[in-house]
């Protein structure tokens, strides 16, 4: 009954400016808000132009004419759009489950195109055969890895630590961390402010009070800050002024990190890319109840670190690159 609407130019013109990837669930329910954001009145009498063109088989564009002089009279919804015409009609010939209806809201899935389209931040109508040739084209190969084995799970942990790393908003130094059971990733961190928290450089201009309590220069812009970490602006020596530091380290993320995914480190291994951590970390390190921790060397960064280390049953080693 509706494919004089489903055939009619105008209407698939307007179905692919609207729809062009198809009408699915999602669709279909932002279609209904948009219906219902509309006076009622105007609804039902929109609906009954579009059930009477449906039923006497009127060419769409025919029934757009007479909603649209139908609007014209009513002044105060001049600004009706095309995608409420559209919307409302679909939702008609879907609630009728009209004959050739499906072939609109069933649109074949092209999984190549949507990763380009993701790629290329660009409407998966925009893809064209050539862009989808050309990353087929382009995607040869992937298979080939031409570094050399790994020698040992030390030598995978640790690169995948300093991975981590690398991803660190510290302006001071980076480090990172993976927790590890029965060679399995559990979590990973890296050093830096908790999520969603501006990088401590920014609280210069940002930071009303820290701004007058730290302020060196008046004649130094905000510039002058930007990349640079409080604490060395400052001239703070090492373990110095670490009331300024409102980053969490990358062990302790890799703790939180776990636990927010609800996942049990209890007997795990704790790789990083660094020494002896601080003694903060190693309380929160003996407490989680992680048996190992794999370090790069031993330096301690304060006394305290190594007497609990000493006073608990944590395991301590230094990375095996040759096993």
């Amino acid at each position: 009954m509706c494919k004089s609407f489903i055939k009619d130019r105008f209407f698939k013109e307007l179905f692919n400016r609207y729809f062009g990837s198809g009408v699915n669930e999602d669709s279909l329910e932002k279609i209904e808000k948009l219906i219902t954001s509309y006076d009622s009145e105007l609804v039902y009498s929109t609906l009954n132009i579009i059930k009477a063109s449906v039923i006497s088989e009127t060419p769409f564009i025919e029934s757009y004419k007479l909603i649209r002089q139908h609007i014209d009279t009513r002044t105060e919804s001049s600004e009706v759009s095309d995608k409420f015409i559209l919307s409302l009609t679909l939702k008609y010939l879907v609630t009728m489950d009209s004959n050739g209806i499906e072939t609109l809201i069933s649109t074949k899935k092209d999984f190549i195109k949507e990763v380009i389209a993701d790629k290329l931040k660009i409407k998966i109508s925009e893809v064209t055969d050539d862009m989808k040739t050309e990353e087929l084209t382009n995607s040869d190969g992937v298979y080939s890895i031409e570094e050399p084995s790994l020698n040992s799970w030390d030598e995978y942990f640790f690169n995948m630590a300093v991975q981590s790393a690398r991803n660190s908003k510290c302006l001071s130094r980076n480090v990172g961390a993976v927790l590890v059971k029965d060679k399995s990733i559990l979590g990973t961190g890296y050093n830096g402010p908790p999520r969603g928290v501006p990088r401590c450089d920014l609280r210069w201009s940002i930071d009303k009070k820290f701004m007058e309590k730290y302020k060196t220069d008046d004649t130094l812009s905000q510039d002058f800050y930007c990349n640079k970490c409080p604490r060395k602006v400052l001239g703070a020596g090492s373990g110095e002024m670490l009331d300024l530091c409102i980053a969490a380290h990358a062990e302790e993320n890799a703790i939180v990190n776990a636990a927010r995914m609800g996942i049990k480190v209890k007997g795990a291994t704790l790789y990083v890319s660094c020494a002896i951590p601080c003694f903060k970390c190693i309380i929160k390190i003996i407490n989680a109840g992680i048996s190992e921790l794999v370090v790069t060397g031993i330096q301690f960064y304060d006394d305290n670190s190594e007497f609990l280390i000493n006073n608990s049953d944590l395991k301590v080693r230094i990375y095996n690159f040759k096993k």
